[in-house]
């Protein structure tokens, strides 16, 4: 996420959670809360911080193996590439 934001999710039991992005520092922080108005002061706060620094991380693929540690055997490997 390289810019700022601020979004609310609703979870199957109607409760509202919101989340926002903002940088601290060069440091980007991703807060949730319940609470709307936590969430819009953490974006004000934000918005007087100015990027001064980018960053990009690149993953070329991700993998997940399930092994049985009793008979050492892979039972699973899902893998996501590039």
């Amino acid at each position: 996420m390289s810019q700022d934001g601020l979004g609310k999710i609703t979870t199957p039991d109607n409760q509202k959670i919101y989340w926002v992005s903002f940088l601290d520092g060069i440091q980007r922080v991703l807060l949730f809360t319940a609470d709307d108005t936590v969430a819009q002061d953490a974006q004000c706060a934000g918005e007087i911080e100015t990027p001064n620094m980018t960053v990009t991380i690149s993953i070329h693929g991700l993998g997940l193996s399930l092994v049985n540690n009793i008979t050492k055997q892979e039972l699973l490997y899902v893998g996501i590439a590039r």
